[in-house]
């Protein structure tokens, strides 16, 4: 038992890392992507207010522990992995591998389509409603990241996960299913 507790720390130690590491690349690297970065998100003809100077700070850690953990998530999925797959049977691996390329493609599908599709569309309804109301919007831009990015981008990759714990789910009780009849 506790051999497991020592696999699961060396494993949360070694993603605890990468991701460290990650950071202090979106860091570095900050000063060539943050500029363009934030120009996409003001597509529109808006300005983007801070409140305090704290605010400013807040965000710009914010935008970079999102894109580490971006950066980071196919070490985390692999640690993951690589602690409970010795637990599975091989049938149940094998059902995990298949579908992980389907999880990873909509998680990347779901930050592609946040940030194409999904933020200009909520932009855009917002300050047509705006219009509407005869209201003169201040956009706070910690609002617009917490709200947006992270909403639109989960909400479209959990389709196929929820999916794949259903089928999994039914692995399972087909398998509790056969020892009781064995039994």
């Amino acid at each position: 038992m506790l051999g497991h507790f020592g696999e699961l720390r060396s494993r949360l130690l070694k993603a605890g890392i990468a991701f460290i590491v990650a950071v202090l690349i979106m860091y570095i690297s900050s000063h060539w992507w943050m500029h363009p970065f934030i120009h996409e998100i003001k597509r529109g003809n808006m300005t983007l207010h801070a409140f305090s100077f704290t605010e400013m700070i807040q965000i710009y850690v914010m935008i970079i522990f999102f894109g580490a953990l971006l950066l980071v998530s196919p070490i985390i999925f692999y640690q993951l992995w690589a602690f409970i797959a010795p637990g599975l049977h091989a049938n149940e691996r094998g059902f995990i591998r298949r579908y992980s390329a389907f999880c990873a493609f909509f998680f990347l599908a779901g930050i592609a389509f946040a940030y194409f599709i999904g933020f200009p569309l909520i932009i855009h309804f917002l300050l047509n409603l705006t219009g509407i109301m005869d209201i003169a919007p201040v956009i706070r831009l910690q609002g617009v990241f917490i709200g947006t990015l992270a909403l639109a981008a989960h909400l479209w990759h959990f389709v196929p996960i929820a999916g794949s714990v259903v089928r999994f789910s039914e692995i399972r009780f087909n398998r509790c299913a056969s020892v009781i009849e064995i039994t």
